[in-house]
This record gives C-alpha cells, structure tokens and sequence, in this order.
C-alpha cells in the first residue's frame, strides 16, 4: 500500500473497499457462507446507518463501495463487519463439545474421580519417585525412556 495514501472521511463521499479473508483463503467459496457474509452485511450497515452502493463476494476476497456511515466510522463499520463474519463462520465450523464428552482430557477425574487413559495426580502425592531418571540420553543427543530400544 503506498506510504503517502490520504483517506478522506467525513465529506460524505462514496469509498470504495476491498479486504481478503485469511491468508487468501477460498472462506467465502460455499452458496452458504456467502449468504451469511450478506446477512451480516446488511445487519451492520443498517446499525450504522449507511447504504450499499455495490458489492461483489468473491470466495476470498470481497469488494464494498459504499456511502459513510452516519454513525461511527467507516473502518469500525469494516472492522465490525469483519469479526461478525470471522465469529460466525467459526462457530458454524466448530462443534462446540462438552468435555465429559472428550476423552482425551482429564474432566472425568475432577468431575466424577474416574481415571481416563491417564492417571491423573493433581497434587503428586501419588507418585512414586524412582531411583533413575524416566528419561536417557540417547547416543546421537536425544532422549528415551529408560528401557526404551533407541
């Protein structure tokens, strides 16, 4: 972007804007995801009180010409756009799972003291010191168990 770019707000002028998602990722690439992008869109800029003059969504990137918001400014405006899009997608890509449900964390033992796969000690008192290192040093500077083949 050129260093001595001026932006003019507050004249009430037209701007044109573009933005890519992530890394130029293909986000917007799904009827879907397209259709939430306007959704959003349209939630903002009627909070903010501007118009859309045009708009292309492209599957990674999006082109807005648009009027200046009558409220806040029109990078807020973007900026908001941007995080509800980025908080909606990931929440239709995660699946929001309880952690009894995930056995690959120690919830069950501070829920119900049930042990998992692993053994969980949360004050060490149950652990048994040995009299060698758990760990060896291995011939090219590695580590092993003791007892472990390299």
């Amino acid at each position: 972007m050129p260093r001595k770019l001026k932006r003019y707000h507050g004249r009430g002028d037209l701007h044109f804007g573009t933005f890519s998602c992530y890394e130029r990722r293909a986000l917007l690439g799904t009827v879907r995801a397209r259709h939430l992008f306007l959704k959003i869109l349209e939630q903002v800029w009627r909070r903010c009180v501007t118009s859309v003059v045009g708009y292309v969504v492209m599957p990674e990137h999006v082109h807005l010409v648009l009027n200046e918001p009558k409220k806040g400014t029109l990078p807020k405006l973007l900026q908001v756009l941007k995080q509800r899009v980025s908080h909606a997608m990931r929440g239709r890509r995660r699946r929001r799972v309880h952690p009894r449900d995930w056995p690959w964390s120690s919830w069950g033992f501070y829920a119900t003291e049930e042990h998992g796969v692993v053994k969980v000690e949360p004050t060490g008192e149950d652990r048994q010191r040995e009299e060698s290192p758990p760990f060896a040093k291995t011939a090219k500077g590695g580590a092993t168990l003791v007892g472990e083949a390299e």
